[in-house]
């Protein structure tokens, strides 16, 4: 038995069996329980268990019991994590590309953004990861963000001027609220609500189930749907982990991974409409719909910083996405 343990460590790919012959993969992410990630990640486990009957069991731990998505990804080097899932942005610290797709306001609506990382581009980017020893399996979905504020409803470019907006630390981000005419801050989630409540900012932005899940509505008079950013996650294997398993074992896990991934389309689409009506109902905050032309005048008045820090990534790489997106728009997507 020892020799079999100390094998799979020299191995890399993974740490104790449940039974007789089974392989163990630890997967980590930093949602709760409650989260649809979460429940797709077990899904996904339930899924794999079932297909290669039982000879390899996915852990599924939450809240980052096991680490931030970084230090899984770490992890997963050494072999102690074989799993995870991680953001574009945090991809971006490893492959620089990832970044693109969190530009602000380049995806006109959900479909498009979806397709193009189901396609060639999305495709692309996933096998990037091999060269520096992961394996992308899929991207799951988390949906637009939005904008909330107390001055006035966002329906022009024109209505950002002088908001004071907390933002996550993204330099990119801020820089394009700077161009709309807003005055963003970075800000600790945790600090948020307080911030709101008690004037220090005017607005913030983030998806609706974070919106909802923390009642910033109580705090805010209105809430713009911007659809600015679009956020997902990618779910990721150490490739040391697929390279040892089966032919079968390693289909299992790719098929698992669009299971997860199809019912976070689904599920993020309900989240959005739980959500929304969390804050119809919460009787506080006016909801306004910014349309396809305000939205573009925003992208207009964003671009040159968009651009900028699109050229300072990979300005091929960019040109291709751009061309991907008008190539969806042209289809009627």
């Amino acid at each position: 038995m020892k020799r079999t343990v100390a094998a799979m460590a020299v191995l890399g790919l993974f740490i104790g069996t449940c039974s007789a012959g089974q392989k163990i993969a630890k997967l980590g992410h930093e949602l709760p329980p409650q989260h649809y990630e979460h429940i797709a990640m077990e899904k996904m486990a339930e899924y794999v268990e079932q297909k290669t009957n039982g000879s390899l069991k996915i852990e599924v731990y939450h809240s980052g019991q096991l680490g931030n998505n970084k230090e899984v990804m770490e992890a997963m080097r050494f072999g102690t994590v074989q799993m995870g899932t991680n953001t574009p942005a945090g991809l971006g610290n490893f492959i620089k590309e990832f970044s693109l797709l969190a530009l602000p306001l380049i995806f006109p609506n959900a479909e498009i953004a979806i397709e193009v990382g189901a396609g060639p581009w999305g495709d692309e980017m996933l096998k990037r990861l091999e060269r520096i020893g992961y394996v992308g399996l899929a991207y799951g979905d988390f949906g637009f963000r939005q904008t909330t504020n107390n001055t006035r409803p966002i329906t022009t470019v024109e209505d950002f001027k002088g908001l004071k907006i907390r933002l996550q630390p993204n330099p990119v981000h801020l820089a394009v609220f700077r161009a709309l005419g807003a005055n963003p801050v970075s800000m600790s989630f945790s600090e948020l609500f307080s911030a709101l409540q008690q004037g220090v900012i005017d607005g913030q932005e983030n998806p609706m189930g974070n919106i909802a899940s923390t009642k910033l509505y109580e705090v805010q008079k209105y809430l713009s749907l911007t659809n600015h950013a679009y956020e997902r996650i990618v779910m990721i294997a150490s490739k040391k982990f697929m390279d040892g398993l089966t032919a079968e074992e390693q289909q299992a896990v790719r098929e698992g991974a669009i299971i997860a991934r199809d019912h976070m389309r689904t599920a993020v689409a309900e989240s959005d409409r739980a959500s929304i009506e969390a804050v119809v109902n919460g009787g506080n905050t006016e909801i306004n719909e910014v349309t396809d032309e305000a939205r573009a005048a925003m992208l207009e008045a964003a671009w040159p910083a968009i651009e900028e820090a699109a050229n300072n990534i990979n300005k091929g790489v960019f040109t291709a996405l751009m061309t991907e997106i008008e190539r969806l728009q042209n289809e009627g997507k």
